[in-house]
């Protein structure tokens, strides 16, 4: 393999990681947020 082929292997595998990444941080977020709704709601009730 040339040093052009391997840095082209590494940036894909570390654009396919920081995508899952992304798409990981997206989710935890969404779920941090819908239990901070929850939270302010059952809190209101109260």
């Amino acid at each position: 393999m040339t040093a052009a082929a391997v840095g082209q292997a590494l940036l894909r595998r570390y654009d396919i990681q920081r995508r899952f990444w992304e798409s990981v941080g997206i989710t935890a977020a969404s779920m941090v947020a819908s239990v901070a709704l929850i939270f302010a709601a059952v809190s209101n009730c109260r």
